[in-house]
């Protein structure tokens, strides 16, 4: 049986949520509670769901995905392939297992999957990255990612303000 936001209660209860969730509404990226008009923060969680953040921050693929996204808000698949030069495969798989672990979520954009980090569980991973915040791949990975967006930015502006001149092809 679901609720608002498409969770099903065995699910939100093995992920150590209380019970009922119709309370919470989903609007967009975040979970308010139409009442207090907040957003949801986690406050304490089950052993299960301790083990499956665990599980996965216990992969240096996993941890990496999760520092692009924490320091980059959102991003699309082929963005995380090209800057961890990961295969499409590889990169679907990692995502695929930090959303099974509750950890983040996607929006979609005609063909495009935006995946993000859950706003409650973002201040509970900025703890644990900020810790690794000097690491040198995490580093380059965000330097990397840097310059595409920056590479990106300036493609659209010339496309942009392209004069456009010759003949059209009849």
């Amino acid at each position: 049986m679901s609720a608002g936001c498409g969770i099903s209660k065995d699910r939100a209860l093995s992920r150590g949520f209380g019970w009922p969730w119709r309370t919470f509404v989903a609007r967009g990226r975040r979970l308010h509670n139409p009442a207090a008009g907040q957003k949801m923060r986690l406050k304490h969680f089950s052993v299960a769901f301790g083990l499956g953040l665990y599980k996965a921050l216990g992969d240096e693929s996993r941890v990496r995905i999760l520092h692009l996204l924490w320091r980059n808000q959102e991003m699309c698949i082929s963005d995380l392939e090209q800057v961890l030069d990961f295969t499409q495969t590889k990169v679907s798989r990692q995502l695929s297992a930090l959303k099974n672990a509750g950890l983040v979520n996607f929006r979609r954009l005609d063909n495009w999957m935006f995946y993000f980090i859950k706003d409650e569980y973002a201040e509970l991973l900025q703890q644990h990255l900020s810790y690794m915040e000097r690491d040198q791949q995490l580093q380059k990975d965000q330097k990397t990612y840097q310059t595409l967006w920056s590479n990106r930015e300036l493609a659209a502006y010339k496309l942009q303000n392209r004069h456009w001149t010759g003949t059209p092809r009849p």
